[in-house]
């Protein structure tokens, strides 16, 4: 094996891994306006949806900008690229916990998913 093809599997593999988590993402903005929808209009709850579409808005934009430089992410970089993912997704769901109802809201449990998620190293 040539010493480029041993370095093009962990790029590869690190590429379907952060491809996994876009696709999570993807959900979770599509779920979030259902949940958020489903309690403005249906339930007639009195949340701050004005910040929580700016939030589920900023998951769809950052999630949209992650696509983009998965395409050209290096090797040397992908821990940078991981990193930046987990601080904002975590800085994201504190702002929607923070206007959904805060410590009160069961949805912080979605912490301790996320903490899962990105300890399987």
């Amino acid at each position: 094996m040539s010493s480029q093809t041993l370095c093009y599997r962990p790029l590869e593999d690190l590429r379907r891994r952060i491809s996994w988590l876009i696709l999570l993402r993807r959900i979770a903005v599509v779920g979030l306006f259902v949940v958020i929808s489903i309690s403005r209009f249906l339930l007639r709850s009195d949340l701050r949806v004005t910040h929580l579409y700016f939030g589920n808005a900023a998951l769809l934009i950052s999630n949209f900008a992650y696509t983009l430089a998965l395409r050209k992410m290096h090797f040397e970089r992908a821990n940078i690229f991981i990193n930046v993912q987990i601080s904002l997704d975590l800085l994201l769901l504190t702002y929607l916990i923070l206007f959904s109802g805060g410590i009160a809201n069961p949805f912080f449990l979605f912490f301790l998913f996320h903490i899962a998620i990105f300890d399987r190293n």
